[in-house]
């Protein structure tokens, strides 16, 4: 049965947001108060939108609220976000209010609004979202944009398809049989269109790949490909804003073990960070705040910078300015210099596949991060998802199969998934499978699965009784 979900804000994160639930049959009403903005909505939605201020109380009735479990809200501002939250349960006790939150102060005090007049159940950050994303690539090499896949030793990462590659010209099918390796091809981007390749699907020059395997396959998999995982011994960081901050402090400062581990097989024991920050009294600040890197005040874009602060034949730049197109030129020209990998941060959606025909390896979208938080927090029950991919065309979801579902006791080969959906792992007794045409499900195993966002109701029905 579809849940009713309330969203305020139909910017473009709200929007991608919003196209993913209405893909997902969910019944979804937008609030918006720019008329042109909300113009664009509807004439691009299937769902309800409503040119106003979610503050205001007629329009939240309007839109349903008093039936709603959720109400999201992601404009622009950080207060009117979590005071529509308030509203939203002193008003009409919605079950779960979510709210983005850029100031860093609000955040780390997200625990205070829980129980408070406010009542906010989930703080999503934009900045820490797309910072985790971004040193969880550094954790793997930054050999490609990587999807992590809770509870198993399954990743995905995309694989640019280049005139040379062992992909080029072949059929899947064929690249396989070439392999001595268990992997899948999961995910197929040509031009702005995702689609779910098969055995039979003919991977071209500038395609971009989704491959799914254990890490050691993975390893060997790129590293046959011309892009093999690289120790980061000496990083550079451009722009100590928010993201780079965060990124700067796990970098130095991972707290937790594992990714401790993580970070000195990547970094190994002697790593060096330099941070490249235009602003002099924020330069001031991060060397303060970072005694363990080299601040360097100045302009990454200035003529003869790299070769001023020695920054020639590094391993990897990692560009986090509020200039996406400084962010992409920078680490493009970066690696002109011998810089051997590259993260950008960038926003908009037509930049993503066009910085990396350029040849940035690893692109980043706070906007991305945040639908892909916020699903996570929606998808609560037996299908939930992982990330998002491709600016909403797909979603890699998790899901457990119950002893009573029907695809319990039956095969892959026998479920009929649609053709735009695959499995990538099972999770069985804590170990993982190769899901194999002939792999009977079991209760309780763990089931990862990507597909196109039209094709995720028709997913789950599989999982129902």
């Amino acid at each position: 049965m579809p849940r009713k979900i309330v969203v305020v804000g139909a910017g473009t994160t709200g929007f991608q947001l919003a196209r993913q639930l209405v893909a997902d049959n969910q019944d979804v009403t937008l609030i918006e108060r720019d008329a042109d903005t909300a113009k664009y909505a509807l004439n691009n939605l299937d769902c309800m939108v409503i040119n106003g201020i979610g503050n205001d109380l007629r329009l939240l009735r309007q839109a349903g609220i008093q039936d709603a479990e959720f109400f999201i809200a992601l404009t622009d501002s950080d207060e009117f976000n979590m005071v529509v939250c308030g509203l939203a349960s002193r008003e009409f006790s919605v079950p779960f209010k979510i709210a983005r939150v850029r100031n860093q102060q609000y955040y780390a005090r997200s625990h205070l609004f829980e129980g408070s007049l406010l009542d906010i159940d989930y703080i999503v950050n934009p900045e820490v979202e797309a910072a985790r994303a971004i040193v969880q690539t550094v954790e793997h090499g930054v050999t490609s944009e990587v999807v992590a896949l809770a509870d198993t030793d399954i990743e995905m990462r995309v694989l640019p398809i280049v005139g040379d590659s062992l992909f080029c010209d072949r059929t899947i099918a064929q690249t396989r049989a070439e392999l001595p390796l268990e992997f899948l091809a999961c995910g197929l981007l040509r031009g702005e269109r995702f689609d779910i390749p098969h055995g039979d699907t003919l991977v071209r020059e500038g395609d971009e790949l989704y491959v799914s395997a254990s890490e050691e396959a993975l390893d060997q998999l790129f590293d046959r490909a011309g892009r093999p995982k690289l120790r980061m011994r000496q990083v550079i960081l451009v722009g100590g804003g928010r993201v780079g901050s965060f990124v700067a402090e796990s970098l130095l400062d991972g707290r937790e073990r594992r990714r401790r581990l993580r970070l000195l097989r990547a970094f190994g024991r002697r790593r060096r960070l330099k941070i490249i920050e235009s602003d002099t009294v924020k330069s001031k600040s991060l060397a303060d705040r970072f005694p363990g890197a080299i601040v360097i005040n100045g302009d990454i874009s200035g003529e003869g910078f790299f070769e001023e602060e020695s920054l020639r034949n590094h391993d990897l730049i990692i560009t986090t300015t509020a200039n996406q197109e400084l962010n992409i030129l920078a680490a493009i020209y970066a690696k002109t210099y011998g810089i051997k990998r590259s993260i950008a941060l960038v926003n908009k959606y037509n930049y993503l596949t066009l910085a990396n025909r350029l040849g940035v390896d690893v692109i980043i979208s706070p906007k991305n991060s945040v639908v892909s938080a916020v699903l996570k927090i929606v998808r609560r029950g037996r299908v939930r998802s992982v990330a998002s991919l491709f600016g909403g065309q797909a979603e890699v979801i998790e899901s457990t199969v119950d002893a009573s579902a029907r695809m319990a006791g039956r095969s892959i080969q026998e479920l009929h998934f649609p053709d735009e959906s695959l499995i990538v792992s099972v999770r069985r007794d804590g170990v993982s499978l190769f899901p194999r045409g002939d792999l009977v499900m079991q209760d309780a195993d763990r089931l990862t699965i990507i597909a196109r966002t039209d094709a995720i109701g028709r997913v789950e029905e599989l999982f129902d009784s």
